[in-house]
């Protein structure tokens, strides 16, 4: 199979006032950017980029410190606490002193570790009272 080539041929509109120029407008103008002065782009370049820096570098630094101080006011205050201190401080000093738990039923508060060492005693008493049986197994194993 044979291909023929087939061209369609280019045609132009005849170019308006605007692209046709007289003598009578004198020389044309230079083009637009054809001389450019190197120092004032590189200097323009190098102010761009510093800006950028700036402001990227004032942008961290900004948000580090935003970031320190929201974290050290979530984390480090005691607001929420100051209940639960004082009302540990409170039950503190309850368990640590002598007192009455309720005077109308005749209850009466007392350290834990002295609780211990009554309860303690009141089963070797039972058990070495007694003399025989599960209590007094009990105090011999120990």
């Amino acid at each position: 199979m044979a291909h023929t080539p087939s061209h369609v041929p280019h045609t132009h509109d005849a170019p308006d006032a605007w692209h046709t120029h007289t003598a009578a407008e004198g020389l044309p103008q230079q083009e637009h950017a054809s001389v450019i002065n190197s120092r004032i782009l590189a200097g323009v370049l190098f102010a761009l980029v510093a800006f950028v820096v700036v402001s990227v570098g004032v942008m961290i630094i900004y948000f580090n410190v935003f970031k320190t101080q929201f974290k050290a006011a979530r984390q480090e205050t005691d607001v929420l606490a100051r209940g639960y201190v004082e009302m540990r401080a409170k039950n503190t000093a309850n368990m640590a002193g002598v007192g009455w738990a309720d005077m109308t039923q005749g209850r009466v508060r007392i350290p834990v570790d002295q609780a211990i060492d009554r309860v303690v005693e009141q089963y070797q008493q039972r058990g070495s009272g007694a003399g025989s049986g599960a209590g007094a197994a009990a105090g011999a194993s120990r």
